[in-house]
């Protein structure tokens, strides 16, 4: 009885280039911000997403805004306004009362005209 012997087969292996795709590491393009200033001069940044539901109401879901240190806008009153964000992404904040917050940490963006 005879042995078979399997062929050696080779395989020329090239490196894939690595894509960097879209995720919640990146947060890009225009969002609308809200700015509310309290009593004690501090302000804060919010922003929401909204679904329509089954009874025609809209069911939000609230975000924190954070810029990058001495990046985020002067404002003096509370406001909306839209901002295109080049560089972003999702996070979250552990609050005073140790309730964890989701927010969107903005590192590079402009301004967007009215």
């Amino acid at each position: 009885m005879e042995k078979k012997v399997a062929k050696k087969v080779t395989k020329k292996v090239t490196k894939e280039k690595k894509v960097e795709r879209k995720s919640w590491k990146n947060v890009d393009g225009i969002m609308s911000v809200y700015a509310t200033v309290w009593d004690d001069d501090r302000v804060s940044f919010s922003t929401s997403v909204a679904k329509k539901n089954e009874d025609g109401d809209y069911d939000r879901e609230y975000y924190d805004v954070i810029f990058k240190n001495g990046e985020a806008p002067y404002v003096e009153e509370s406001t909306n306004f839209n901002i295109d964000i080049t560089a972003g992404f999702l996070t979250f904040r552990k609050a005073n009362n140790g309730h964890y917050y989701s927010a969107v940490m903005v590192m590079e963006y402009t301004i967007c005209a009215d």
